[in-house]
């Protein structure tokens, strides 16, 4: 059925009161977000699209809706699918104003599907087209980039886009930039916004069209409905699919940020271990064998370092040959150097030799340095000498670091490893970087000792 509209003779003044008051309306109406200028001229974009649900009687639909909606202006897409939009004066609008969708949607009906991202004079306006319906939802503005990336990015999990369009800068598969600029120039059918009380006039002819090809217009609404529907689901699903990886995001994002940065004493070198394992190192090899004296035997937390002097009977081949098989010296060793002089070997520490534990310090640095320099003297360590540092760990998964105080200490004495690690029981934190015995006159020994304690922050 059509509605014919016949404009009353004493009408007129109040039409013309009409027009004056939105004239008025029109001067102090806010700035619209969602009005954007491309060029010189403007558009409307995020206004409410649907599609018709029967072409006989669309004039009415448009008016039901409108009122619902609480607006006043229209517009109609009769290319591909035809759909009716509505806006409102009062959210900036105007009558005869372009729309963003309906031209982005003329210029790329060679595709029945879109979706594009153009950078606009206010942000980042997103327009979908699908199997040649514009949707309602997702013809809008947004101001921030990373959220329209995301919008945009979501629209991609639903399959079969004739266009893929966004900034080139998001580097995004399968997509190019086409700027608003360039999309939207020279001669363009826009589809513009009305006045509500012209609804009738406008339609009249389309709706005889209609009305001829009605039956066969309705099975091909069924068929547009059930992919309508079907998208629907699907984009429901992306949605889904973005917010759940959006939460796994930011739980991981608290995770790391609730992620302690291990202390760098959380697994340090057990130093009563390293003693024993060091004093057995210098019984093994504290040898003396003709053409060659011991200088010194080193123990570090890699593995053991013994230097010889060579003498005037020394034979560099028998030492690296036949040391060995004579049992002078372990088979495990490997010769760092062999030179006229002098002789290096090293040994390396078997898997389980070493043994870490947890060193968590209780003294702070200052009560620390007191403590060491008091145990210096009350044991008779020579030369004692401390240096305050501090390690620093870095925790790339968080991007985070943190830095840890300790006492480098060096000090000289006669008494073994043994000895010295039961005096030295007290400080939590400790360990030795190096224990070395220096051979004297094969008969008096020296042991230098190096190594560190952690303070507490």
């Amino acid at each position: 059925m059509l509605f014919i509209s016949q404009k009353p003779k004493d009408a007129t003044s109040a039409t013309e009161q009409k027009n004056e008051k939105a004239k008025k309306a029109k001067t102090v109406a806010p700035k619209n977000k969602s009005v954007i200028t491309v060029g010189k001229k403007k558009y409307a974009v995020g206004i409410l699209w649907q599609p018709f649900r029967s072409l006989s009687a669309k004039n009415a639909e448009i008016k039901e809706a409108s009122k619902f909606n609480k607006t006043n202006l229209f517009c109609v897409k009769n290319k591909g699918i035809p759909q009716y939009g509505l806006a409102s004066t009062k959210e900036g609008y105007s009558s005869g104003m372009a729309t963003g969708a309906g031209a982005v949607a003329n210029v790329l009906s060679d595709k029945s599907s879109s979706v594009s991202m153009f950078k606009v004079n206010i942000g980042w306006w997103m327009v979908v087209i699908r199997n040649d319906l514009i949707l309602p939802e997702e013809d809008k503005i947004f101001t921030d980039e990373e959220e329209a990336k995301k919008a945009f990015t979501a629209m991609l999990t639903v399959p079969d886009w004739g266009y893929r369009i966004c900034p080139e800068s998001w580097q995004v598969p399968d997509s190019k930039e086409i700027p608003i600029e360039q999309l939207l120039t020279g001669k363009i059918p826009n589809i513009t916004l009305q006045n509500l009380d012209n609804t009738m006039t406008h339609l009249i002819i389309f709706a005889v069209i209609a009305g001829i090809a009605g039956v066969g217009f309705k099975i091909i609404m069924d068929k547009k409905k059930q992919q309508e529907a079907e998208l629907q689901r699907q984009l429901e699903e992306a949605r889904r699919i973005q917010m759940e990886q959006e939460r796994k995001k930011k739980e991981e994002e608290q995770r790391l940020a609730n992620m302690p940065v291990p202390p760098a004493w959380e697994k340090i070198i057990d130093p009563k271990k390293f003693t024993e394992v060091c004093i057995e190192h210098v019984r093994r090899n504290f040898q003396i064998f003709a053409g060659w004296g011991l200088k010194s035997i080193t123990c570090e937390q890699t593995g053991v370092k013994v230097e010889w002097v060579r003498g005037d009977m020394g034979k560099n081949d028998w030492l690296e040959e036949k040391a060995k098989i004579e049992g002078y010296i372990p088979p495990e060793m490997t010769f760092e150097e062999i030179t006229a002089t002098k002789a290096t070997g090293i040994i390396k520490y078997s898997e389980k030799e070493l043994q870490q534990i947890r060193g968590e310090p209780f003294i702070k640095m200052a009560d620390l340095k007191n403590k060491l320099a008091d145990w210096f003297e009350n044991y008779g360590m020579q030369n004692g000498k401390t240096t305050e540092s501090s390690k620093t760990v870095n925790l790339p998964e968080a991007n985070k670091s943190e830095s840890f105080p300790y006492l480098k200490f060096y000090f000289e004495n006669k008494r073994n490893p043994i000895d010295v690690m039961n005096l030295l029981k007290s400080f939590s934190g400790l360990e030795f970087t190096s224990i070395k015995c220096d051979n004297v006159n094969d008969i008096e020994i020296k042991w230098t000792y190096e190594g560190i304690v952690y303070a507490k922050k």
